[in-house]
């Protein structure tokens, strides 16, 4: 998913209840542990360095979860 012409989300981090901030596509010439984020879902890797990072999901398992609530009337996530 593209927000704008230099970012790329790559999934999302879960911050608190209901709450996640998005994981961005690494930028040139900034330093990034070599650690796997791993979705804890379908355990696809998100991507090879920013990690660990727990409690992450891949954008097609968030668009999920994001659509299972919706149907559950449980509403938006922020």
């Amino acid at each position: 998913m593209k927000i704008d012409s230099e970012q790329t989300i790559l999934g999302y981090t879960r911050t608190g209840k209901d709450t996640y901030e998005p994981i961005y596509e690494p930028k040139r010439g900034f330093v990034y542990t070599q650690a796997f984020i791993i979705c804890y879902e379908c355990n696809t890797a998100i991507s090879g360095c920013g990690g660990p990072r727990h409690n992450s999901l891949c954008v097609k398992c968030f668009e999920n979860y994001r659509l299972e609530r919706f149907i559950d009337g449980q509403g938006p996530l922020t």
